[in-house]
């Protein structure tokens, strides 16, 4: 209980709460990497260094979404260039040798899970040297549309608490989250804090001073709320990271 009041204060602090109930949020990550031809390659990627080797520096006309309900929402969209340089922080220089190259950039749609529900956002896809997979930006200036901001937590390691790493089903006021859990763990129980605005949930388990295989195992556990989850995000106790449905891990 006092984890999670300490994880909701934490996410009020950080503005969080006030962009999911007023705006509109994606529920992953703005850039997402693709697969890499050389291990230099991803070491690239994952230090910011690419040469960036394209001319669209003009951002498009703004872009109409729309949602399930009907609604449209009109969104700025960012150039090309400057999709770019939210996935690669240090450009390599025109004369350096780098490993990886973003030699091309198309803007194409792609289903998006939002506080909103699922919508079909614009996105840079850029190709080049290095990559195997295509790198994908969102194309969305920021100031239309943000991402969770997972604020600042102290760790929290209590003996047989675990983590929920994702929603698995909704039915009514029940929901299923699975837990992050031992091989040999047992007696798995959700737990939960419901506030008007926000659900902060987690678990514990049984833990085994036996020898036991190290391997993560995903368990499904049942919470009753007390009202329908609705349009409140739902974030774990541990981290403080939203927990996405099955399958919505920012990819």
């Amino acid at each position: 209980t006092q984890r999670a009041a300490e994880v909701a204060a934490a996410v009020r602090a950080s503005g969080a709460l006030t962009a999911y109930g007023q705006g509109m949020v994606t529920l992953g990550e703005r850039v997402q990497w693709g697969g890499f031809t050389t291990e230099a390659a991803k070491e690239g990627a994952l230090g910011g260094r690419a040469l960036i080797a394209i001319d669209k520096g003009v951002a498009p006309e703004p872009a109409t979404l729309r949602f399930a309900d009907g609604s449209t929402r009109v969104v700025r969209l960012s150039s090309a260039a400057g999709a770019a340089g939210e996935a690669i922080a240090m450009p390599c220089g025109p004369t350096e040798r780098c490993a990886l190259a973003l030699d091309a950039a198309e803007l194409v749609e792609r289903e998006t899970l939002t506080n909103r529900g699922t919508v079909h956002l614009p996105y840079w896809e850029f190709t080049g040297g290095g990559l195997a997979d295509p790198l994908y930006v969102l194309a969305v200036a920021p100031q239309d549309l943000g991402g969770w901001r997972t604020p600042e937590v102290s760790s929290w390691e209590a003996p047989g608490m675990q983590s929920a790493m994702e929603l698995q089903a909704i039915d009514g006021t029940r929901i299923t989250i699975g837990l992050g859990s031992g091989a040999c763990d047992a007696d798995h129980k959700g737990l939960v804090r419901e506030e008007s605005d926000v659900v902060i949930v987690g678990g514990s388990a049984r833990t085994t001073s036996e020898v036991c295989t190290a391997n993560l195992v995903i368990t499904p556990v049942r919470i009753d709320l007390a009202a329908p989850l609705g349009n409140r995000p739902l974030v774990d106790a541990a981290s403080g990271r939203l927990v996405l449905p099955r399958g919505q891990d920012g990819g």
